[in-house]
């Protein structure tokens, strides 16, 4: 539940670290990655992601500012801490109007993180590759329900375990290469658009 209680988290971190019991993954990089954030660092890092906007809490801007400063007509937004599409949304040309006081709410109280919607997803599903001590374990493909582009469960998605062309698994050892220190266990979600991971 760290994103529900993202302050309790570092502050737990903090401790962790202060009192020098080792974590599996480091603080400094579990810290890194509580913060969608990351994203930003791995497209600078060469990473081909999805275009990303952070938009720090409380800033005068509202999603119709978003959509004009961006060209993205149909976009996604979601708090820059979250996971399993916690306050996930999106909004569809037509729509922006009818969201506009979910984002501004959202705004007011988190960082607020905004992409394109990417077609992809809701076409062919988003890998998770796990890898395990710097090898690649396994994979599942994780598929929304019609009408939805969330693929999590609590959203009536549905998870497989699947196996990746081989250019695939070496995508994601290159995305891995690029994380800020060592780490034991990682998971890299990725779209399929064209034959390669985003």
């Amino acid at each position: 539940d760290y994103h529900l209680r993202p302050a309790d988290f570092e502050g737990w971190l903090a401790h962790v670290e202060h009192l020098g019991v080792p974590t599996w993954n480091p603080a400094s990089l579990l810290r890194w990655n509580m913060d969608k954030r990351y994203l930003l660092d791995l497209a600078d890092r060469g990473v081909d992601t999805v275009p990303t906007v952070v938009i720090d809490r409380g800033t005068p801007t509202s999603l119709a500012d978003v959509v004009a400063e961006t060209g993205w007509d149909d976009v996604v937004f979601k708090p820059s801490i979250s996971a399993s599409g916690y306050r996930t949304a999106r909004a569809e040309p037509g729509a922006h109007a009818a969201l506009a006081d979910d984002f501004a709410t959202l705004l007011g109280e988190r960082d607020v993180l905004v992409q394109p919607y990417i077609p992809a997803v809701e076409e062919h599903g988003e890998w998770s590759l796990v890898f395990f001590a710097g090898q690649y374990s396994h994979a599942v493909r994780k598929r929304p329900p019609a009408q939805e582009f969330r693929v999590q469960r609590n959203f009536g998605g549905s998870v497989t375990a699947e196996t990746p062309r081989a250019a695939l698994i070496e995508q994601g050892e290159a995305v891995l290469s690029h994380l800020p220190g060592a780490w034991l266990y990682a998971r890299v979600d990725a779209c399929e658009v064209q034959g390669s991971l985003m």
